[in-house]
């Protein structure tokens, strides 16, 4: 529009001055009146047309977007092998669950004297369920291959201060003191669990030691009543069975005693 309009002006220029030359001097000027107002038109209407172009509320047009597609969603199969002629990742087996059976023996295990043992004897005719449940226990763990079987047993045996009777049975028979009496009673612990899973222990190079303490414990806790006044007695009729690992310090007297202190505490 804007071209077309301008052109108008230049022909109509060229014409009105083509025109005047042939003319008298007198109609020249008439002629330039006329040529000015049609030239002031032209231009005023050359104004209007340019303001209307650009004020237009026509949306620029843009070239049409091309429309992408989505990404695609993660194939956890393929996330960590992105090119498909490629291997799987191994899958790791699931890990196997412990035989709940198969468990560390507890390091001290006490077994009351008072239900193994009859009144002034060392053999073992009472009951012995606290006993068969240790044995089960090491039966299981020695017999997981994956257990470490870098220890040994020792078996302690304790009484209480009461003395040996010189007319009993026992001090006829040379158990003339109570750390004697304890040492065989921890003697007969032993042969029980050999008879029970001797072979076991053999085949795993697992060696039982046996100590007879007697009444040290007893005499070395401070408060404890010979007559039996606060119930502590019972607690140090016992053989306790004390698992012992190569990296373990070699235990002493007071450390053998511990167990015991720690029970009459917890009554």
């Amino acid at each position: 529009i804007v071209a077309g309009v301008g052109a108008a002006v230049g022909i109509a220029g060229n014409i009105l001055t083509n025109y005047v030359g042939d003319q008298p001097r007198e109609r020249s000027a008439e002629i330039n009146a006329k040529y000015d107002a049609l030239r002031q038109q032209l231009q005023s209407k050359l104004t209007e047309t340019t303001e209307n172009e650009f004020s237009s509320t026509t949306p620029l047009q843009q070239d049409p977007v091309t429309p992408t597609d989505p990404a695609p969603e993660p194939n956890p199969d393929t996330e960590h092998n992105p090119d498909p002629d490629s291997e799987p990742d191994p899958v790791p087996d699931p890990t196997p669950e412990s035989d709940p059976t198969s468990v560390t023996p507890t390091s001290v295990v006490s077994l009351n004297s008072d239900n193994l043992f009859s009144f002034g004897t060392y053999e073992i005719d009472g009951d012995p369920t606290g006993l068969n449940d240790f044995i089960k226990e090491l039966n299981n763990s020695l017999s997981d291959p994956d257990y470490k079987k870098n220890f040994y047993i020792l078996l302690v045996g304790h009484t209480d201060k009461s003395g040996i009777s010189k007319t009993g049975e026992l001090y006829k028979n040379g158990i003339t003191t109570n750390e004697k009496l304890s040492e065989k009673r921890a003697e007969a612990v032993r042969d029980y669990i050999e008879s029970e899973i001797g072979n076991t222990l053999t085949e795993n190079n697992i060696e039982i030691e046996t100590n007879g303490m007697g009444e040290y414990c007893a005499n070395s806790l401070n408060g404890y009543n010979h007559n039996d006044e606060n119930g502590s007695k019972k607690f140090f009729r016992r053989v306790d069975v004390h698992i012992i690992y190569d990296n373990d310090e070699a235990p002493n007297d007071l450390t053998l005693c511990t167990p015991i202190f720690e029970d009459i505490n917890k009554k």
